[in-house]
């Protein structure tokens, strides 16, 4: 393959040399930033008249292509190439000819490699924003069961005056808060538009364009929206899903179910957070090649606490569903290796000894206890979704939430002031720029993805799950602050006014190509509107 700079020297270049000059082996992190902003800079060219609209139509479907591929493993790095924007544009030509040369056109790798570090950064603040924000949801529900427990507080080792264990750990608490406020001055600092200079001075050409990569502007992101296509996807495939929440498996609190691109972080995370003694007190798990099942004559326990029930008896396997607290399960064998498996309502799997016991006996009349334990397995199947994560924390402020705010008579589905706040940024994030009827058919999009009970049991599960709605990362940034338009249209679905016509995923063509809109278009249609596409 010829090199970036073979233009003014003749003969083989030293191996070392080459070494030397390759960053691949690390900026390949940085594929999806380096693709997006191509994408972006495709459209630029092809509004500028540089390139035409079909040329950049070819250039900005390729480059989904070569993403979905990656992301996928049916594409490998080549680490043979000198970096990663050399990599993207090698591949792109081959699968498209002389116009994949053209995405350099009116542009520096010098800049370019400038706008994905920023975007990249960006990223990982967000991401890691969220998980600090889950950290200190696990901090407050620690120190709320434990605002009665005396300590002795120390100051240059010795005791002092006495304090509670809650007042210790919030001590912990503004710590972190004040990291999230150094992460927010970080995130300032990246948010810098650096293209437009070139490999020396000023290049201007449609850099007003790209701008709306990394700003606010939402003028700006009208022009561009066709560039940033992973960004305004609402819905991925089936396959995608799956993928993404085999490696879901973390615990989360309060402020979302984190669905970050390190998952295999997750797999790491204990089998529970709700419960600090019963962290430091579990024992510990010896994986035996062949364990031993035997059946048990359908035994009814209770969990002792909020846990996993897994696909396999394994802690690193896929989570089938969520057991809350004192609710019922069905054993029907147990292992040799420390789990029973077990049914719950419509799902089966298995959750470790140690988090169930046997239920008490009642001396209520057979009948009165048949009928509560259908009652309960009824609202089981309503309120427990596949692959729910909770926390026991989460759980109490939520249904504190749900009885003192907006589960009125009139609303079609119960949610909390903290889930309103999220719809309202979303709609911003996504229509905000819309008529009322596209912020109203999303909305409708979001409440039936919740009645479905696929998508998850609340408008929490629906908005934070894996790579379904991006835009709810304004809700934590503080970004996309939601319009009154957009706080009335959100009230207004809520309150029953639908024209989804009962739809559960949406696209915009113009935004998105390849195999992703084809997998849209198998659906059943619905509805278009303000170019979007509705099907379920």
């Amino acid at each position: 393959m010829s090199k970036l700079w073979a233009g003014r020297t003749s003969g083989e270049v030293s191996s070392i040399a080459d070494d030397f000059n390759s960053s691949i082996r690390f900026d390949c992190k940085l594929y999806k930033q380096d693709i997006t902003g191509s994408m972006a800079h495709a459209a630029m060219l092809g509004a500028q008249g540089i390139i035409s609209q079909a040329e950049a139509g070819q250039l900005i479907d390729g480059l989904q292509g070569i993403l979905s591929d990656l992301e996928s493993g049916a594409l490998e790095f080549d680490f043979g190439c000198e970096d990663i924007h050399m990599f993207i544009e090698q591949v792109l030509t081959q699968r498209l000819g002389d116009v994949g040369k053209k995405l350099h056109t009116a542009r520096s790798r010098n800049d370019q490699v400038a706008l994905d570090l920023r975007m990249y950064l960006k990223d990982q603040i967000d991401e890691i924003t969220v998980l600090v924000k889950d950290v200190l949801g696990a901090i407050v529900a620690q120190a709320e069961n434990n605002k009665g427990v005396i300590m002795p507080g120390y100051t240059h080792l010795q005791k002092a005056q006495p304090i509670t264990l809650a007042h210790h750990m919030m001590a912990y608490f503004q710590m972190f808060r004040r990291d999230l406020d150094r992460f927010a001055h970080a995130y300032d600092a990246a948010d810098v538009m650096p293209l437009g200079s070139g490999a020396l001075a000023v290049l201007m050409i449609g850099t007003v364009s790209i701008f709306a990569l990394t700003s606010g502007n939402n003028e700006a992101q009208k022009d561009t929206k066709a560039a940033i296509t992973n960004t305004k996807t609402t819905s991925v495939t089936e396959a995608e899903t799956e993928r993404d929440e085999t490696y879901t498996s973390m615990n989360t609190v309060t402020w979302r179910k984190a669905g970050i691109s390190e998952y295999k972080m997750a797999q790491a995370e204990s089998e529970t957070t709700t419960s600090a003694k019963a962290t430091t007190t579990k024992k510990t798990e010896t994986t035996k090649n062949a364990a031993k099942e035997t059946k048990v004559n359908n035994v009814t326990m209770v969990a002792t606490e909020i846990v996993n029930v897994r696909e396999k008896a394994d802690k690193n396997s896929e989570i089938e569903a969520i057991v809350a607290t004192d609710e019922e399960v069905i054993v029907t064998a147990e292992t040799s290796d420390g789990w029973y498996k077990v049914t719950y309502g419509d799902y089966s799997g298995y959750v470790m000894k140690d988090y169930l016991k046997k239920a008490e006996v009642t001396t209520t009349s057979a009948a009165k206890s048949e009928t509560t334990t259908a009652a309960k397995k009824s609202e089981t199947k309503k309120t427990t979704t596949t692959k729910a994560k909770t926390t026991k924390s989460e759980t109490k402020k939520t249904e504190t939430k749900k009885a003192t705010t907006s589960s009125s008579n009139s609303s079609v589905i119960s949610y909390t002031d903290e889930e309103f706040d999220m719809l309202c940024y979303v709609l911003q994030g996504e229509v905000g720029n819309c008529s009322e009827q596209s912020k109203i058919a999303v909305a409708n999009v979001i409440i039936n993805r919740v009645k479905t009970g696929r998508f998850g049991s609340s408008i929490s599960d629906v908005l934070t799950a894996p790579n379904q709605f991006t835009a709810i990362n304004g809700y934590y940034s503080g970004r996309n602050k939601p319009t009154q338009n957009t706080i009335d249209c959100a009230k207004r679905a809520l309150n029953g006014e639908d024209n989804s016509n009962g739809a559960v995923y949406y696209y915009a063509p113009q935004y998105c190509g390849g195999s992703t809109a084809a997998w849209f278009e198998s659906l059943t249609f619905c509805m278009e509107l303000d170019g979007q596409r509705y099907f379920k």
